[in-house]
């Protein structure tokens, strides 16, 4: 028997699909708290590598996030510039060292919105918690996330109170679905915090370089 062992590491790509392939063979409505668990920590480890460049180290992704760009042995990954300690990336690349291109940031944003959709269309007064759970999985990093991803996010969040107010009156769970709705309400504001400093940012780096051209 030839036995072979495959030792690559996982790609986030594949494992965000791999979590949509799994939702077309099951029903999300009456899916285990144990399968919405499994597929948040794929989400998860999908997130990190993405935003770590495949590094699943916790410590040396979390040194590499709060790092500035002078610090990086490859500043901003060589696209983009390294101004006042952050980085301003070229057009096409993303996240906060411009380790992300275009084509791998529509391919992860259009899975992300493939999950986010399955989980808004699935959900009902017995899932609120699960899907809001899976919700917040997927939009919990700004960097990772598009005005496409917001705005479906923003109807999740509309149509998840109002399956809430739809339930039954002695619901006990009702305490943790609002918490639920109040982190992907968070992880909204976060982005568009995020969203006005990259802007800042940029308005910034070009004030400089004109600055620069007047001398």
């Amino acid at each position: 028997m030839d036995v072979s062992l495959n030792l690559l590491p996982p790609n986030s790509t594949d494992l965000l699909q791999s979590a949509i392939n799994l939702l077309t063979s099951i029903s999300l409505e009456g899916t285990s708290d144990f399968v919405i668990s499994a597929l948040n920590d794929q989400i998860n480890i999908a997130n990190q590598l993405l935003l770590c460049n495949n590094n699943l180290n916790s410590t040396e992704c979390t040194t590499a996030q709060i790092a500035s760009c002078d610090s990086l042995s490859s500043s901003c990954s060589n696209q983009g510039e390294c101004t006042q300690l952050w980085c301003v990336c070229n057009q096409g690349y993303y996240l906060k060292g411009c380790s992300l291109s275009q084509t791998d940031y529509d391919l992860q944003t259009q899975l992300r919105e493939t999950l986010i959709n399955s989980a808004v269309t699935s959900m009902n007064t017995q899932n609120i918690l699960e899907m809001m759970s899976m919700i917040n999985a997927l939009t919990q990093e700004p960097y990772l996330n598009s005005n496409s991803t917001l705005n479906m996010t923003l109807k999740a969040v509309t149509q998840a109170i109002q399956v809430l107010n739809s339930s039954s009156s002695n619901n006990p769970n009702i305490s943790n679905e609002i918490q639920a709705i109040a982190d992907v309400i968070s992880n909204n504001f976060d982005q568009i915090t995020t969203a006005s400093t990259i802007i800042f940012r940029f308005k910034h780096l070009i004030d400089l370089m004109t600055n620069c051209n007047s001398y």
